[in-house]
């Protein structure tokens, strides 16, 4: 006779399971938790983790569904201040900011994912689109710096648009004149130049991370992905760390040195950041997009590729900073705006894998509005 459970006992049990998997993500990243540890920080054995959920996918799944309404109205609210956040809404703020931006990658998960963004966008539909664009651009603000922060803590002063969103008027006008797709930047994916195996290998490395991500990422994969024997990894590559560093920095320098040289002037205006950020959204930089994702989920526990991407997000803010002449104002042009085209950059990449029509929204008008405001507020001494 089979035993009978108790299912108060039950909805305890896969509460707790779901309170140490957030726990887990919070502390270590989503790709290094394990069954055993979730299992134990619960107090549970892992045949009840597997009755409950299956693995760790079905737990990502089920975290999503407990916790995601109250965290889409917590970091989409502008009157929430990230900072403020007590420790239980920080960590899963972390746990579900990592959990949407891996989806594209899970299908248990992305399955629920989409329909909950589009569920909780259908409420905007009826708002101006100054005042959508000011929600996006909040939350995508808030998930770039979530995951940024391990790479580089000075990403947080990208939270500066949070108080220029505020001071933006609903009724701000609408552009006169919509921008088509071929007036777009021509942007195009990073690639490694060369026909030599490193940067064929480098360029596998790219495309297995952006599709898997970086724990995907063995030798034996990129070498497959490469066409090429595993043993003809290793002389060049010592481990698969050096080989993802590598690829990570050919990627961005590419990247960098294309959008520069898409510029028609020595500056950007405040409609060259609202095309580039549309162009971004474009089919022709999904790979970069997810590879840019994944490297910076990757980086948690990576301390040598983390340091790499430090350095290389504050050389190329450097660079862009030469550019905002657009901002007479000095301290937001030499960190603040460059870690905010980078937050916000990343975070509508993960907004727009979850379904959200980003990729639809004229970001010309937010970034226009956005630099009156600040120059307005700040006025040049």
């Amino acid at each position: 006779m089979a035993r009978k459970v108790n299912p108060d006992t039950q909805k305890l049990a896969m509460a707790a399971l779901i309170e140490s998997g957030i726990a887990a993500i919070a502390k270590d990243g989503i790709d290094q938790i394990s069954v055993q540890s979730i299992s134990d920080g619960a107090k549970n054995s892992r045949p009840t983790f597997y009755s409950y959920f299956g693995d760790i996918n079905g737990l990502l799944a089920e975290i999503w569904l407990a916790k995601a309404d109250y965290w889409l109205a917590l970091v989409s609210n502008p009157e929430t201040s990230p900072a403020a956040m007590n420790l239980s809404d920080k960590a899963l703020n972390r746990t579900i900011t990592e959990i949407l931006a891996a989806s594209h990658r899970i299908p248990e998960v992305e399955e629920l994912v989409q329909p909950k963004i589009a569920s909780w966008w259908s409420q905007f539909k009826g708002e101006t689109s100054i005042a959508q664009l000011k929600t996006i651009w909040l939350l995508a603000e808030r998930i770039g710096v979530t995951i940024t922060d391990p790479v580089d803590p000075m990403v947080h002063q990208a939270e500066f648009i949070e108080a220029a969103l505020k001071m933006i008027p609903d009724s701000y006008p609408s552009l006169p004149k919509p921008i088509t797709k071929a007036e777009l930047p021509a942007v195009s994916e990073p690639s490694v130049i060369g026909e030599s195996l490193d940067t064929k290998l480098m360029q596998s490395a790219i495309a297995v991370i952006a599709a898997s991500g970086v724990k995907s990422a063995s030798m034996a994969r990129v070498a497959r992905k490469a066409q090429v024997s595993t043993g003809a990894v290793y002389p060049r590559f010592s481990k698969v760390d050096s080989l993802v560093e590598s690829a990570f920095g050919e990627a961005v320098n590419e990247v960098v040195k294309q959008n520069f040289g898409l510029l028609s002037g020595s500056s950007f205006t405040a409609e060259d950041f609202g095309s580039f950020v549309m162009a971004g959204l474009l089919p022709e930089r999904k790979i970069w997009r997810n590879f840019r994702v994944e490297i910076h989920l990757g980086a948690r526990n990576r301390p040598a590729l983390a340091f790499r991407m430090a350095e290389n997000l504050r050389e190329t803010n450097a660079q862009v900073a030469t550019r905002l002449t657009t901002f007479p104002i000095p301290y937001l042009t030499k960190g603040p705006i460059p870690y905010l085209m980078h937050a916000v950059g990343i975070g509508l990449a993960v907004l727009q894998n979850a379904g959200l029509p980003v990729g639809s929204l004229d970001h010309r008008q937010i970034s226009k509005a956005m630099t009156e405001v600040v120059n307005a507020a700040n006025p040049a001494k």
